[in-house]
């Protein structure tokens, strides 16, 4: 049970301690007082989304904490507290501090947890009826819903549906990969001459600089002309020279002549200039008309493959490389594909015989889901109604799979006899389905742990003596090891109860202030002959009040 709710700065209350108890606790107060505001608290505690603003003035965060007394954990439970790591006794503590973005860190017994593992483990303490909850009931799905839990195989379906959205995320993968192969075999054939075009060039880092070897071709006679200009000119020199040495030799016999050896240094350095001119020569000589044009093709062949595939020889090799990959990655995917068509074939046959078992499983137990709330609406004051639960299932092939399996459910409803069965969606009012809702509620009750019961406006479209008797039946529920929490407008429904909380707001020029006061015996009295009577209290309401209680105790003697 949720023995202790603790909120910090959250919404209008800057601090609040609550102590609960055991069976039936009912909020009541002025419309607007701020009831469904503690129990939408509880519902945060359990990790319910978080979307309007709840951090109040008094700092920069909301905390929630509620602590649980758990005298049996079952095996569930247990199972999700060893993987968090979360040692437990008897009682366990929940914590969620919310931001002013709405982010929140959750604890339970001060180890930091996810939201969804919130969730999770709160499913298994605390069942949360909300005001939206009875329009939901009109919904085939949250039928189909009801049913499963029924039949305890929340688990089963849900593994169907984990599976389920696996199968759905592979045929889109299927889809994407089909796609793109098809898409890369319109370009098979123009990769392959692609491919082959740049292979047969045999590109090679040196034809990086062919352009200038070209250009040094088409001079190589102009060249090779001025190398012979040179070299007769160095003839002719070489001549004269050799006349000054023989006059240079004749001088000196007259004088005394230094360095001769000058002009013979001239002749070696000629020399030298003369096997320059020679490897020039015997360079450029190569270059002849059948080798330019041969260059000439190649630097053609380069630029065209430079146009198509790259400035550079290393952008043409890299091009060449993405290529290839894009022909082995038809290959890779043709294979990819083929891997997932098993596996899809696989997960198909194992969707088709979940589906199988979750439908055999539905319809063994809708007939006794359907005597049963048949047998609690006499309780709740629709002795008159029955309900029939429509359950059709479509053909058991992977065609027909649906999130939910093959089944589709309806609630029927006859409101009274000799009317004909109608979906409930079409015949019952507000009161009629919040009654409905309860019968529903208390025979899952018995079929499930949940110790804790939420309801928030139960007594929607209710009058006094049909709140009596929903009163009474939410004592009853609570009795059996159930702690429920309700919020009422009804002293019919608030008379039952064994702690009630007197919700009020005080509101002054800047602040609003919510007050929470558990009610004593005397108090509980004077309360519920308010809502008897509206705010005028006196004798004759207290006395209408006090046998009110007294013929709820009698209710509940046997």
């Amino acid at each position: 049970m949720l023995s202790l709710l603790e909120v910090k700065n959250y919404i209008f209350f800057k601090h609040l301690v609550i102590e609960f108890h055991k069976g039936f606790n009912v909020f009541i107060g002025e419309t607007g007082a701020g009831k469904s505001i503690i129990i939408e608290a509880i519902s945060y505690l359990c990790g319910e989304k978080i979307s309007v603003p709840i951090v109040g003035s008094y700092s920069d965060k909301t905390e929630i904490v509620g602590i649980f007394e758990i005298k049996n954990i079952d095996e569930e439970a247990s199972s999700l507290f060893n993987e968090a790591g979360i040692e437990v006794d008897e009682q366990i503590v929940i914590r969620r501090e919310i931001d002013k973005q709405n982010k929140s860190k959750c604890f339970v017994n001060d180890k930091i947890v996810s939201v969804s593992f919130l969730k999770k483990l709160t499913s298994l303490l605390v069942d949360i009826h909300g005001q939206n909850e009875h329009q939901k009931l009109l919904l085939s799905d949250a039928q189909l819903k009801v049913l499963d839990r029924f039949a305890g195989i929340n688990d089963l379906v849900k593994n169907y549906k984990n599976l389920y959205y696996l199968y759905k995320k592979k045929l889109e993968e299927k889809q994407n990969l089909e796609n793109e192969i098809k898409n890369l075999q319109q370009k098979v054939d123009v990769l392959k001459y692609q491919i082959n075009e740049i292979e047969q060039a045999k590109l090679t880092v040196e034809d990086e600089q062919l352009e200038e070897e070209l250009q040094k071709a088409k001079n190589a006679q102009k060249v090779l002309d001025i190398l012979s200009e040179i070299k007769f000119n160095i003839s002719e020199i070489e001549q004269k020279i050799y006349n000054i040495q023989k006059l240079w030799q004749n001088l000196a016999q007259y004088i005394n002549i230094e360095n001769q050896e000058i002009l013979s240094n001239v002749f070696l350095e000629f020399d030298v200039l003369k096997d320059k001119i020679e490897e020039y020569k015997k360079t450029f000589s190569n270059y002849t008309p059948e080798f330019v044009d041969s260059l000439v093709d190649r630097v053609d062949l380069i630029r065209k493959l430079k146009r198509k595939y790259g400035g550079s020889i290393e952008e043409i090799k890299n091009f060449y490389e993405q290529a290839k990959k894009q022909l082995q990655e038809i290959d890779i995917n043709t294979e990819h594909l083929q891997k997932l068509n098993e596996e899809i074939t696989e997960l198909e046959s194992t969707l088709v015989n979940l589906a199988k078992d979750i439908s055999h499983q539905r319809e063994k137990f809708a007939k006794e889901l359907e005597q049963q709330i048949n047998k609690e609406f006499a309780t709740v004051g629709l002795q008159k109604a029955q309900l029939k639960i429509k359950l059709e299932t479509a053909p058991q092939i992977k065609d027909f799979l649906t999130p939910t399996g093959f089944d589709k459910v309806d609630f029927l409803v006859m409101m009274n006899p000799g009317s004909p069965f109608l979906l409930l969606k079409d015949v019952v009012s507000g009161g009629e389905l919040s009654r409905i809702m309860l019968a529903i509620k208390t025979v899952l009750g018995k079929k499930e742990d949940t110790s804790v019961l939420v309801f928030d406006e139960i007594d929607s479209g209710i009058g006094g003596p049909m709140g009596f008797t929903i009163g009474k039946k939410l004592k009853l529920l609570s009795l059996k090891n159930k702690q429920l929490f309700c919020i009422t407008h009804l002293p019919q429904i608030a008379c039952f109860a064994d702690k009630i909380f007197f919700v009020s707001k005080q509101q002054t020029k800047d602040t609003t202030i919510i007050n929470v006061e558990v009610l004593d015996e005397e108090t509980k009295i004077e309360h519920i002959a308010r809502l008897l009577s509206g705010a005028k209290v006196d004798s004759s309401s207290i006395e209408h009040a006090k046998n009110l209680l007294k013929q709820a105790k009698k209710e509940l003697e046997w």
